[in-house]
């Protein structure tokens, strides 16, 4: 059945009924027992996919596949996190205390649903992108931070957590240029002038 609405939602896309095939699309995901808040599906330049889902409370959660670099879980495992923010020069997610959603936790379920969802239809594809590999002193890298918070806030799943914790260094609120987004970086010792220069 699920191949089968996968398949009816690739043809009716193809054809241009975009609205009918996000329908479907819709329909695909509620079997598996989740509900995405946002249309948007991000993706970094190390290969993570981003994903926010409406949490049962209210709010949602933003979830992504790990890269398995971290060392707490392992490399496709979805795990929460709540920002992007930068600390002592490195570029860092912010994440729930443990990273990995407890054993037996309704983020836990979720977790074990995207992971379902993909073992039967293929993996979760971006539809937008951060571009971060040029790395903490550049200023593209600043832009990219605050377009990911910015969507974080938007779709609910900014937490007292990550305000805490450095929300604010580039700021969910911020639509930066790339000159904007320099100043701020100069303005808060995060780069130097040599290093400013596109």
């Amino acid at each position: 059945m699920i191949k089968d609405l996968i398949l009816l939602a690739n043809t009716l896309d193809k054809k241009g009924f975009t609205k009918e095939a996000d329908f479907v699309d819709a329909l695909i995901k509620r079997a598996f027992g989740i509900q995405f808040a946002s249309e948007k599906i991000f993706g970094d330049d190390e290969g993570r996919v981003f994903v926010a889902i409406e949490g049962p409370g209210g709010g949602s959660k933003i979830f992504y596949k790990s890269s398995g670099t971290g060392g707490l879980s392992e490399a496709g495992d979805w795990v929460v996190t709540n920002g992007l923010t930068i600390a002592r020069g490195s570029l860092y997610y912010i994440k729930d205390p443990g990273k990995i959603p407890p054993k037996g936790s309704p983020l836990e379920r979720v977790a074990k649903a995207l992971a379902q969802m993909e073992k039967e239809n293929g993996p979760i594809m971006p539809n937008d992108m951060i571009g971060l590999s040029l790395g903490a002193s550049h200023p593209f890298t600043y832009s990219q931070i605050a377009k990911f918070n910015k969507w974080v806030e938007e779709v609910g799943a900014i937490t007292t957590a990550a305000r805490k914790t450095g929300w604010g260094l580039i700021g969910a609120r911020y639509e930066l240029s790339e000159e904007e987004a320099i100043e701020l970086a100069k303005s808060l010792g995060l780069i130097s002038e040599e290093n400013a220069v596109s």
